[in-house]
């Protein structure tokens, strides 16, 4: 059975397939953030590319790590932090970010495109994303502007969020090839919800409305529901 991976792998592929992006003979690839049970890196494998990935958290590098076994390939991953790469400066062709950096402080946002920016290669290409403020329900309480820290899978976890403008703010430094917001379509389990259950989510977690607000939309909740995030592609321009 074919793997699949998520969608905004491909489109990162295609893009630079069709604007003739990717260069003959050896190319390469990090990816920050790689680890989990399907590895964005499994496809650029697929496609030729010499792969590497840096992951912050040992359960998913040990996930990321038996997809290997399974698919016999080898992806290089291993422990890092993309606040600090462990590579060298102007190191790889391309740079792959996907739902990592949403977790970190926004000041540990730019830290982290820093070091991204630091190990491309000039004219390197830089796929990342952002977590937008049309996000709808918003979990966790705001510590600081746009920071939700909330529980995720049984952790204490941050969701930085953006507006378009502050966005772009932070790709300040990159040349910006292209730049989208999708927002991805509602899980089938929120249609399926009884007024209990959504009452119930509501206590189980910190949402930030209040809860007569959260009562009153019940019936528009898949036309509110929102998982919006803002894709980039970035070139590091030469010195």
């Amino acid at each position: 059975m074919k793997l699949v991976y998520r969608s905004p792998i491909y489109q990162f592929l295609a893009f630079l397939q069709r604007n003739n992006e990717i260069p003959a003979g050896k190319k390469t690839v990090l990816d920050c953030g790689a680890g989990g049970s399907i590895p964005p890196l499994g496809l650029f494998y697929e496609y030729g590319f010499t792969t590497y990935g840096i992951d912050i958290s040992d359960d998913q590098i040990a996930l990321a790590h038996a997809f290997e076994s399974n698919q016999n390939m080898n992806l290089n991953i291993q422990k890092g932090d993309m606040r600090a790469i462990p590579f060298l400066d102007d190191h790889f062709d391309f740079v792959f970010e996907l739902y990592s950096i949403v977790h970190l402080p926004k000041d540990d946002i730019r830290k982290a495109l820093f070091e991204m920016y630091r190990v491309l290669k000039p004219n390197g290409v830089c796929f990342v994303s952002f977590m937008s403020m049309d996000c709808w329900p918003m979990d966790g309480k705001e510590e600081k502007s746009g920071e939700f820290h909330c529980r995720e899978n049984g952790q204490q976890v941050i969701h930085s969020v953006f507006s378009d403008t502050e966005a772009l703010q932070y790709c300040e430094n990159w040349q910006i090839l292209y730049m989208v917001k999708q927002s991805l379509l509602s899980p089938d389990e929120i249609s399926q919800m009884t007024l209990s259950e959504w009452e119930k989510y509501y206590s189980d977690n910190e949402i930030a409305v209040d809860r007569q607000e959260w009562l009153k939309v019940y019936p528009q909740r898949l036309e509110r529901w929102k998982n919006v995030h803002i894709f980039f592609i970035l070139r590091k321009m030469k010195p």
